[in-house]
């Protein structure tokens, strides 16, 4: 800048902003990212309705499964019930061994009631156990009770076979070491038969008597099937036949996919039974699992059409918002770069805010400037100078354009829109506190701006600062003049942080007492360069009145010693180090007062 004011400014620089390579549109980008939203909500609900779907399968199967094994473990209680009763009762009961040795087919007749009664007990509280019989061939007696007349069939067919058979023809006919499978007439059955020395006894389940309390207990329409070791179901069925695989020790109650003679797909559950070579298994139509399902899937796609259509109006919205705020921006940064200060934005039509913040912070920036260049060029800073570096650290341009430039370039990055408003409103938030006229501001306060300069520096330089803060609680309304602590961290920021390379920061406020007094320790720690000997000498003996007046260099320091001699009349204290294995450290104690607030405090 001359002394007449006039800017000397690159305007090819300024047109290559518009005209190279890699520009584009804002608009553009943000239908592009509306429509990788959308495209990704579109994949979410598919994933979740692909998740859902298999989760309910496996739950169906889980389901069944419990089912299967709860049901096997009552019907083998009750198999093993009736097998011991078989095994008892002819060495147990009188009337059993009357009845098989009796000469007399007159004397048999009250022990075959007996009998018949005796078998009663065990049907009453064994479910699953349709039938009991004896045969005694030495007086030709039989003796059956079953709880159903349809099991006459079975009855009768056994009473045959016993009399026309020999022991070795019934012994291939009905094995006695396991519970056999029986086809009457379309009829099937579970039969188990124990000879003794004097009588044959056996017991009879009725298929349709294991499978009926099966069906009762499912939330889908099940169909159970009682299969053969080698995959081919007891009972034929064109549904089913010749489609079940072979089971043994390593694939026996495992899950599989089967698709039906009907072309449609189920889920079979099995279940081998522990009494015999047998094993259950349960079909589930995958087409009525998935149909339970349909509420669901209209639901995730109601919630992503939803979804779609907000994100869209979202989009929308935004890009209207931030197109016009940024088009007055652009048009304030282009004026200012011809060297037009005498430029405003407008805030009387603008309904944010924010915005409306941002834009007074910056005319009234732009005033402040403007006035400054009216003192320089009367060369009125001789008599203002302590108060004009105190302003240029309050407003430290240099920061505010490089906000700007910043700001200028965040549409060009993935997250510009987002990072834009961020940016806006912490740029805002830290203008409004740089120019408060305040004289004390709680520590609160103070450290919250502290707070909102690193996130700005953050958006400037992503993922280089690490802050700490640790502040005692009876700290936070403790009086301290504005920017003690902000100035300090500008400084470290402005003479450690290098693109790329880490910089943390490290903030302590607590409480000390000294000779009875209470003073308020702040220590503010960094881990740049630190201080060499020679520094850390000269500015821990010096006098600030015999410092020589900062010309743009540590003009930060500067203000915070002196503002420290002036407010506090030598009470408080500074001292420089560096701290082990980290940088520069700062100790200040000042005395402690409570901030009492401003009824109209000046913003």
């Amino acid at each position: 800048m001359s002394k007449s004011g006039n800017f000397s400014i690159d305007r090819g620089l300024f047109t290559r902003r518009f005209t190279q390579k890699g520009s584009y549109s804002l608009r553009r980008r943000i239908l592009g990212y509306s429509v990788c939203v959308i495209v990704f909500v579109a994949l979410s609900a598919f994933c979740i309705g692909s998740y859902y779907s298999s989760l309910l399968v496996q739950n169906a199967y889980q389901n069944q499964q419990d089912i299967l094994n709860n049901y096997n473990e009552r019907l083998t209680r009750d198999l093993f019930a009736a097998e011991s009763c078989l095994i008892s009762y002819p060495n147990e009961n009188i009337d059993i061994g009357m009845l098989s040795t009796l000469s007399s087919r007159q004397a048999v007749l009250p022990y075959q009631i007996r009998v018949n009664n005796l078998f009663s007990t065990p049907l009453l509280y064994m479910s699953n156990i349709d039938g009991m019989f004896l045969y005694a061939p030495r007086t030709d007696t039989w003796v059956c009770n079953c709880g159903n007349i349809s099991h006459y069939l079975l009855s009768e067919y056994l009473k045959k076979l016993f009399r026309s058979c020999t022991d070795d023809e019934l012994m291939e006919e009905l094995p006695i070491d396991r519970w056999v499978f029986v086809d009457l007439e379309g009829e099937y059955y579970l039969l188990r038969m124990t000879p003794s020395n004097y009588c044959y006894m056996g017991a009879w389940v009725h298929l349709d008597t294991l499978t009926r309390s099966l069906t009762s207990l499912n939330t889908y329409f099940t169909s159970y099937y009682f299969v053969e070791s080698d995959g081919t179901p007891l009972i034929p069925d064109e549904t089913v036949n010749g489609i079940f695989p072979a089971m043994d020790e390593n694939t026996r109650s495992l899950i599989h996919t089967l698709k039906g003679n009907d072309g449609k797909k189920y889920l079979a559950v099995t279940s081998n039974f522990s009494f015999c070579d047998y094993y259950i298994a349960a079909l589930i139509s995958t087409k009525d699992i998935h149909a339970s399902m349909m509420s669901v899937y209209w639901g995730i796609l109601l919630a992503g059409v939803s979804a779609v259509v907000l994100i869209t109006i979202i989009f929308w919205t935004l890009s209207q918002l931030v197109r016009r705020p940024l088009t007055a921006l652009l048009q304030t940064s282009e004026q200012l770069h011809r060297g037009d200060f005498d430029t405003r934005l407008a805030t009387a039509d603008e309904p944010c805010l924010e915005l409306r913040e941002i834009d007074e912070a910056i005319n009234r920036l732009l005033d402040e400037i403007g006035e400054l260049r009216i003192h320089i060029y009367e060369e009125q800073i001789a008599r203002t100078e302590f108060e004009l570096q105190y302003l240029k650290s309050q407003i430290a341009p240099h920061f505010l354009i490089n906000c700007f430039q910043t700001l200028y370039a965040l549409p060009n990055t993935p997250d510009g829109q987002t990072l834009t408003q961020r940016m806006i409103q912490t740029l805002s938030d830290h203008l409004r506190y740089t120019l408060n006229a305040q004289s004390m501001v709680p520590l609160s306060r103070e450290l919250h701006y502290v707070k909102n300069y690193i996130e700005l520096t953050d958006i400037r330089f992503p993922g280089c600062m690490t802050y700490d803060c640790r502040v005692e609680p009876d700290c936070e309304n403790a009086s301290v003049f504005p920017m003690v602590l902000l100035m300090l961290t500008e400084n470290t920021i402005k003479y450690n942080l290098v693109m790329g390379e880490p910089l943390t920061l490290k903030i302590t406020c607590c409480i000390l007492m000294r000779e009875g007094v209470p003073f308020l320790h702040l220590t503010h720690i960094d881990s740049g360069d630190g201080y060499d000997k020679e520094t850390l000498d000269a500015l821990n003996g010096v006098d600030v009145d015999d410092m020589p007046k900062p010309d743009g260099y540590q003009v930060g320091l500067y203000n915070v010693l002196k503002r420290m001699k002036i407010l506090y009349h030598g009470q408080g204290r500074i001292h420089f180090s560096n701290e082990p294995r980290m940088g520069a450290r700062i100790d200040i104690d000042i005395p402690y007062t409570a901030h009492v607030p401003k009824i109209n405090p000046e913003v």
